[in-house]
């Protein structure tokens, strides 16, 4: 998928991640070659479209969300795709998403839900356990006015950040 491509598929599904920010992310993302991708704050489903592109057919998609309106949920793709509605935070939730990816791992943890600063590190605090060492965990909006611009400071992790607008950053989960 070229620059042009990712930008296209970007506006083509509604997501509002600027191109120059995220592609350096879907280009760390697609050298993992991943089989289990986790999106935690899906909305319209515009970048899970995305990363539904570094997907095969022995891949596993996830998203999860409180009211998604995912505008492409009919169309073909190659991964196994589950959707899982419910709040990122409550037991419920991560209970059905650690028994989906249990045995598998996730190789890419997206995470754009809750922007409180408490709700974020909750979010990581749960799923992140969830990533293989080597894997990637991203994160939207490190640099808008909101909690997780201070989460993303707080974090003590080797980061990578692209900044053009409100920012995509990422870090790589250690080896143990």
């Amino acid at each position: 998928m070229t620059n042009s491509d990712i930008a296209k598929l970007l506006i083509d599904y509604g997501a509002v991640q600027d191109p120059t920010e995220i592609t350096p992310l879907y280009r760390a993302v697609e050298g993992l070659n991943p089989k289990t991708i986790l999106e935690v704050g899906v909305e319209g489903g515009g970048t899970l479209k995305l990363w539904s592109t570094l997907l095969g057919s022995d891949g596993l998609l996830v998203g999860v969300d409180m009211a998604p309106t995912y505008r492409w949920i009919d169309e073909d793709t190659d991964c196994e795709r589950l959707f899982i509605q419910g709040n990122s935070q409550e037991e419920a939730t991560i209970d059905k998403v650690r028994s989906v990816v249990y045995d598998r791992g996730v190789d890419f943890l997206f995470i754009d839900a809750d922007h409180t600063q408490e709700g974020v590190t909750r979010d990581y605090n749960n799923y992140s356990p969830l990533v293989r060492p080597g894997g990637i965990i991203g994160f939207h909006d490190i640099n808008d006015n909101c909690g997780v611009k201070q989460f993303w400071t707080a974090l003590d992790a080797h980061k990578y950040e692209f900044i053009n607008r409100i920012g995509i950053g990422f870090i790589v989960k250690e080896e143990k």
